[in-house]
């Protein structure tokens, strides 16, 4: 391999690292939307910070689902 077979290969490979990173990011906010919309999760805002936390029921979300 050259020189340039191998710095394209790195950087591909980070390229991939990103977008896997990113892609799991996003399902797990699609996923706090649906549980929101579907009230198997709860959002708890704190004001002194300004953050928030989502807490989602995974079991109740995945019944609600399903349809079982």
């Amino acid at each position: 391999m050259t020189d340039l077979e191998i710095v394209l290969l790195c950087a591909f490979g980070f390229v991939l690292f990103l977008y896997n990173r990113t892609n799991n990011a996003l399902q797990y906010y699609r996923c706090a939307i649906v549980a929101i919309g579907l009230k198997q999760a709860i959002v708890t805002v704190d004001e002194t910070d300004k953050s928030f936390t989502i807490e989602i029921d995974q079991v109740g979300l995945k019944q609600r689902v399903s349809g079982n």
